[in-house]
């Protein structure tokens, strides 16, 4: 994956790169392997062993001949397939790694796992801290989640139930990241990431850069050459 280092180029110059690595971002796969249909549809993710049924473990001991499905998963969601209709495996374990910014949050990691959604009930916004309340309806009563953005990626984003006063529960949520608005993402990297630290602040540039929001990836790599001038 093409990373930005450091630079003494002036604005301009950066800018120029900047078009460039988009370009050459839109034609790489940002996944570890693909798999090519008959039908000409490729898929990207992490592949695992073939399984005989969505209910399968991909590790369980099973034969070969049973297992008849491939399931890919992309971050965002899991996606099975059977065999027959693979072409071929590409690019299988290879390829650039996404931009993931990490969020630090208080994580619930003791209590009931959350096995099934119900109706939902209402969704808060996003605070400057990438935390909402997620309120659905369980057996005739309502249940209020603390959710907090722990992973934030070019395409997907992860919410955690984060730790309460009451009773916990244990639940590991994926959203597009483009479908937090713009104002929300800024304010939490805002507040996530050091302004005096280069390496973060290129993180920013190149996540906005794989979501294809060039406009802001130049706003923040202006900023970036303003706020570091004498950086080698």
């Amino acid at each position: 994956m093409t990373r930005w280092g450091r630079s003494s180029l002036p604005l301009a110059g950066c800018l120029a790169i900047l078009a460039a690595s988009v370009w050459i971002l839109a034609g790489q796969a940002a996944c570890a392997s693909t798999l090519l249909l008959k039908d000409g549809r490729q898929l990207h993710g992490k592949l695992a062993p073939p399984i005989s049924g969505m209910a399968d473990n991909p590790l369980s001991p099973k034969g070969d001949a049973a297992k008849s499905i491939w399931l890919i998963d992309d971050g965002l969601k899991r996606v099975f397939v059977p065999r027959l209709q693979v072409l071929k495996i590409l690019d299988a374990d290879s390829g650039p790694v996404k931009e993931k910014i990490g969020i630090e949050q208080h994580v619930a990691t003791a209590g009931a796992r959350l096995g099934r959604m119900g109706p939902i009930v209402k969704v808060t916004p996003i605070n400057e801290y990438g935390r909402r309340t997620f309120s659905m309806m369980i057996d005739n009563r309502r249940l209020d989640v603390i959710q907090g953005i722990t992973t934030i990626t070019g395409s997907w984003t992860k919410f955690e139930s984060l730790v309460t006063k009451k009773k916990a529960v244990i639940w590991d949520m994926r959203v597009k990241t483009s479908s937090i608005p713009i104002a929300d993402l800024k304010a939490l990297l805002a507040w996530r990431i050091k302004p005096d630290d280069l390496d973060q602040r290129l993180k920013v540039v190149r996540l906005f850069v794989e979501m294809e929001l060039f406009q802001e990836a130049e706003k923040e790599l202006a900023g970036v050459v303003k706020d570091f001038p004498n950086e080698p």
